[in-house]
């Protein structure tokens, strides 16, 4: 058993704080180095110890140097060099097969004339010696999506999410390659590199001092354990960190032994750090409002603030530079401001740019500012400043949210950007091939014909026509001016989740004419609905703190509640075979052959905090915290860890075509993961059927025509006839002998009025099944 135990100290002036965030990356940890290990894991207990909590009014005190010195510093001798396993070592039964590494750009560096940013787990780098036409010259993939960039003449330092530091080599910039990496942590904050060492800080693990002297071989020389500091700097033989509410100044002239030898009150919490000379200037934030504080250091053992400038509304300042007396400073709500600082006791405002983004880094070159602004890299000439203006954008993607896959194209969610259409015909060769942008921050994707259904957050759901996936064009919308987070087919219906009502509403949109898309009903749950499987005419939702929810929807205009199993606080819902698959931070599955009376038959640890599932075949796949979780679920009475792939992110979003299982990993982009343990052989044996099954019609509800679906486990003399509600044969569509295996046929209506059917499969006289269908003219 597995036990993880969290002590801390939260100083805040509110009376709890709780560390989710931090349990889990830990779990994550656990869970990632037990699969490496193969161990088949019981139990994950969190325990958490809260104390020391500051209650308004009362002063806090500033440590001493001494009392850093004892609780923050940790040399090679005093502990362990973290371990440097590369997360694939973690992965089994599993192959990476292709992966689309395009994501946000958050940051940037400028050298050389060459601009080295960020787009989602790809380093590009680009020609900027004409800044007004930068000139892309290459593109590489790592491991991770990147976070923070610092270049020199050589290489390119890049720490990413999950894998740490990676050292890339660009003496030849239209060929760069990694040339060295370390494991540095799985949340990183911040990026330093001087002289023969990188300085790279995490928020969980601390601040990792790296000798880079041989970039092919970094190894670590020193760690100074903080929890959650946010910005780091480093001038001469000084380090500066941005901690809580302190700036902390450490002596570096040995690097194998930093001390601690000033600290300076910022009152609330710091959150980055440059230096400029004599002056550190300190970005910190008091729950909505930043300022700029300006601290003396020319004793570093005494520092002391001799001026601040005050930003009169909220702003939520991420990334600073200074340079000839001006600072920069990056306002993730869409602003980089230009304070003049030439007189550190009264620095003033004197231009701001809003920036087409959100900015998260600048570099200074030229009279130019090189800002990282998530949808992209923009050029800003800032030769006067108080009138800066842009001069040239390059767009990168944004983070994948969710993935729906159909033949040979994979349609991606892409947040705050649209819908992407990438060509997966050759997995090792991804290739865009179309792009729709939406107006709001998409989330899910569902596809029905020649339409992609996207839940599009504030915008609600937007109808794309993707008939032509080179070109895909908005044809419809259906806007309320809420928050749309989830959608599901079900024939020309759209399930819809609302997130922004109160108690989860459900919102069941007639899509028939795709132009015009209305509302025929909408329900609440009691609680938020996060998600919703459709399997015949019965939908499963899984409602926070309420569990599982069944409904007959054969009427869509009419849900009717038929079962449900209550506890957990659901993620994600998938249905297969006649069971239902819950995540909830374990795994539950229920037997639902009978929809009105759901039976769970287990509870089982899915080695995931997943926020998604789907299943195919005998696997249930769990997307989540610890990346990619394959169960085999055989035996859904005793499912097992069957595979696993930790990806760079934290994945929202999974999909599944065969053996390849399509991951939207985030910042990270898509994975796309074999599952070793799904053979041809394999599937020849599950092309044997070993149930007696009719399906539901698709479309359901239908417009003249509907195709009817069965699987016969033994051959013999089948009937399939259908029947209005009151009992009077309307057409016999089969009345033969078959062979065992999956059959289908399609129905014509004819001259049929609109109204529910019946339809009935039998196998040697017995009745096998009789569901509903819809007929709607």
């Amino acid at each position: 058993m597995f036990c993880i135990t969290v002590f801390g100290i939260f100083w805040m002036k509110q009376n709890v704080i709780f560390v989710v965030s931090y349990c889990i990356i830990q779990v994550r940890k656990i869970v990632q180095e037990a699969t490496m290990l193969t161990v088949n894991i019981k139990t994950l207990s969190l325990f958490l110890v809260f104390a020391a909590f500051v209650k308004p009014g009362i002063t806090r005190s500033t440590p001493s140097p001494d009392t850093y010195l004892k609780s923050h510093i940790h040399t090679k001798d005093q502990r362990a060099l973290v371990n440097t396993v590369h997360h694939s070592a973690r992965d089994s039964n599993t192959t990476l097969v292709g992966r689309w590494a395009c994501g946000p750009c958050y940051d940037v560096d400028v050298q050389r004339e060459l601009a080295f940013f960020g787009n989602g787990a790809s380093l590009e780098i680009a020609d900027v010696s004409d800044p007004t036409i930068p000139i892309k010259l290459s593109q590489l993939m790592l491991p991770g999506s990147v976070q923070y960039i610092v270049a020199n003449d050589t290489h390119v330092f890049v720490a990413v999410t999950n894998f740490g530091l990676q050292i890339v080599d660009v003496s030849a910039p239209t060929h760069p390659f990694i040339e060295g990496s370390i494991y540095t942590g799985d949340s990183v904050q911040d990026l330093a590199v001087s002289g023969d060492y990188a300085y790279v800080l995490d928020r969980w693990r601390g601040l990792s001092i790296i000798n880079i002297s041989d970039p092919a071989n970094p190894f670590q020389s020193s760690l100074l354990d903080f929890f959650d500091a946010s910005g780091i700097t480093v001038s001469g033989t000084f380090v500066y960190i941005a901690d809580d509410n302190f700036m902390h100044i450490f002596d570096i002239s040995d690097i194998g032994n930093p001390v601690i030898v000033g600290t300076c009150d910022t009152e609330d919490s710091a959150e980055d750090v440059v230096v400029d000379g004599t002056y550190a200037y300190v970005t910190v934030s008091d729950i909505s409002y930043y300022k700029l504080i300006i601290i003396d250091i020319s004793s570093p053992t005494h520092p002391a603030e001799v001026g601040r400038f005050n930003f009169d509304y909220p702003v939520r300042v991420h990334e600073l530079a200074i340079r000839d007396a001006y600072v920069y400073l990056c306002d993730r709500s869409g602003t980089l401001f230009i304070l003049n600082v030439a007189d550190p006791h009264h620095p003033s405002q004197v231009g701001r740019f809003n920036v087409p983004g959100s900015p998260y880094g600048v570099s200074l070159f030229g009279t130019y500012a090189y800002v990282a602004c998530g949808s992209g890299l923009v050029v800003v000439d800032i030769a006067d400043k108080s009138a800066p203006s842009q001069v040239s954008f390059i767009h990168t993607s944004g983070s994948i949210e969710s993935v729906a896959v159909r033949g040979r194209y994979a349609y991606l969610a892409e947040q705050c950007y649209g819908l992407r259409i990438i060509d997966i015909s050759d997995p090792g060769q991804l290739k865009n091939v179309g792009f729709c942008d939406t107006p709001g921050c998409p989330t899910d994707i569902a596809l029905s014909g020649d339409y992609a259904y996207v839940a599009d957050g504030a915008a609600d759901l937007r109808i794309i026509n993707i008939s032509n996936p080179a070109n895909p064009v908005e044809v419809g919308a259906f806007e309320v001016y809420n928050f749309i987070h989830d959608v599901t087919m079900y024939g020309n219906f759209v399930f819809a989740l609302d997130k922004s009502h109160e108690w989860g509403l459900v919102r069941i949109i007639d899509v028939s004419d795709p132009t015009n898309p209305f509302e025929v009903c909408n329900f609440c749950n009691g609680w938020w609905t996060s998600d919703v499987a459709i399997d015949g005419h019965y939908a499963y939702l899984s409602i926070r703190y309420n569990g599982l929810r069944i409904l007959d929807i054969a009427d869509p205009t009419n849900p009717v509640d038929v079962g449900e199993c209550t506890g957990g606080e659901p993620t994600g819902v998938a249905v297969s075979n006649g069971y239902a698959y819950m995540t909830c931070g374990y795994l539950r599955i229920f037997d639902v052959s009978d929809p009105a009376l759901p039976v769970e038959v287990c509870r089982a640890n899915a080695y995931n905090y997943s926020y998604d599932i789907a299943v195919s075949g005998d696997y249930a796949y769990c997307v989540g915290t610890a990346g990619l979780t394959i169960i085999d679920i055989s035996n859904p009475g005793s499912p097992f860890l069957a595979g696993s792939y930790a990806t760079g992110d934290i994945p929202y979003g999974v999909a599944v075509k065969g053996r390849d299982v399509y991951v939207a990993d985030g910042d990270d982009g898509l994975y796309i993961i074999r599952n070793n343990l799904v053979t041809g052989l394999r599937q020849q044996r599950e092309t044997i059927p070993r149930t007696l099954s009719l399906g539901q019609n698709y479309p359901n509800p239908f417009n003249n025509s509907t195709t009817l679906s069965y699987t016969l486990s033994h051959s013999g003399s089948v009937t399939l006839k259908i029947y209005t509600m009151s009992g009077t044969l309307v057409a016999t569509l089969v009345k033969e002998f078959q062979a065992a295996g999956e059959h289908s046929i399609t129905f014509d209506a004819g001259i049929l009025p609109s109204g529910i059917y019946c339809y009935q499969l039998r196998l040697d006289d017995k009745v096998v099944a009789t569901k509903k269908m819809i007929l709607m003219r």
